[in-house]
Order: structure tokens, then sequence, then C-alpha cells
């Protein structure tokens, strides 16, 4: 039996908007290059702490962590972002579920844990982000990321509210409304790709 393959929401995501070139590079360092590291654990750390209502200092000290001058740039900005259009809503908290979807056929599983859910004209949103600067994120898997999060969670209490990717990197938001059967065909056909590379790979 194959062995199923777990990637986050964001890292799936990243890999379906690389060329073959890369996707192959990122596989393999996946299977076959030990531990993975989290290049955004500060910056969701530090959205966490302002959830809960740490300080800015608190908040500040998360983002300063990491030993890696860049990661410490990367997770500010992308702070800022967050900070910008989502800190100051009335309604907004932390939200911690994780959940793992098995993408049919593919032995693929997507590992799920959305960050915050804001209240908003009697909609409760909830957002997983996206802080990569490259590859940019494409509206189109944007949308792949909402479809993903709608099949994770259908069957549990967030089922009612509207899933989102949350762009911290330019401020957007893509939501629900962007799926169709265009964005179904992509997950399909993406999935089915790195499915094959990696059997190939291993």
């Amino acid at each position: 039996m194959a062995t199923i393959q777990v990637f986050t929401l964001s890292s799936f995501i990243r890999l379906c908007q690389l060329d073959t070139d890369q996707k192959i590079a990122a596989i393999d360092k996946k299977i076959n290059g030990g531990a993975s590291y989290n290049f955004y654990q500060s910056l969701t750390r530090a959205i966490r702490a302002h959830l809960a209502g740490e300080s800015s200092d608190v908040v500040d000290d998360i983002l300063q962590s990491p030993t890696n001058a860049v990661e410490r740039e990367y997770n500010t900005a992308a702070y800022q972002g967050f900070s910008e259009r989502y800190a100051s809503k009335r309604k907004i908290e932390a939200i911690k579920r994780p959940r793992t979807y098995e993408i049919p056929g593919h032995n693929i599983s997507i590992a799920c844990d959305p960050l915050f859910l804001t209240l908003e004209k009697d909609t409760s949103w909830v957002h997983s982000i996206w802080a990569a600067r490259t590859p940019q994120l494409q509206r189109k898997y944007a949308a792949v990321g909402c479809l993903l999060l709608r099949e994770c969670y259908r069957s549990t209490a967030l089922a009612n509210s509207t899933f989102a990717l949350a762009n911290l990197t330019n401020g957007s938001r893509t939501g629900e409304k962007s799926v169709s059967n265009t964005t179904r065909a992509i997950l399909r056909s993406d999935a089915s790709t790195i499915a094959n590379l990696i059997a190939d790979v291993s």
C-alpha cells in the first residue's frame, strides 16, 4: 500500500503553483530531506497571542524570536498585513481545530488548521492564512484552498461558516464564492500530477 503524503494547506497550494522542475525538487526534499521547518511559526504564534489579548510587546518579542533575519522580516510584514485588515475587527477570535482531508484516489492528505474567525454582517468567516511572497498566490489557487477547507470541515461545527484564504502579503481575501466547477477540475488535475511525481521520486 502506498504511503499517504501529508501536506499543509499552504504547502500544497504552493506546490500546485510551481513549475514541474520546482515541484520535483520540493517533493524530493519533502520525502528524502528529513524533518521540515515551519518558516511561519512565529507569525502564527504572534497572531494567536494578539487574539489572546497579549500586549504588543509580547507580540513583537515573538516576531523577533527567530534567529533568521529573513524569517523575522517576512513574518513581521505578514503580521502587519493581518493587523491592518483584521486585528481591529469587533468580532474576531482564534480557532484551533486541526483536521486532515484525504484527496480521493491520490494518497495525498491536506492538513488544515484555520487560524481565526470573524463575524461580519451575521456571517461567520473562517480564515486560513497565506504569507508566502513567492510564488504569489493566484486567485484560482486561493479558491482551491477554500474548496479544500470546505471538504475538510464539511461535517463539523464549522460547516455553517464561510471559508476563506487571507493573503497577508497584499491584504486580499478569497472566499468560497470563488469556488466553481473549474476549481474542482484544477484540484483533480494538480492532485493527479503531484501524486504521479511523488511516485516517480519515491
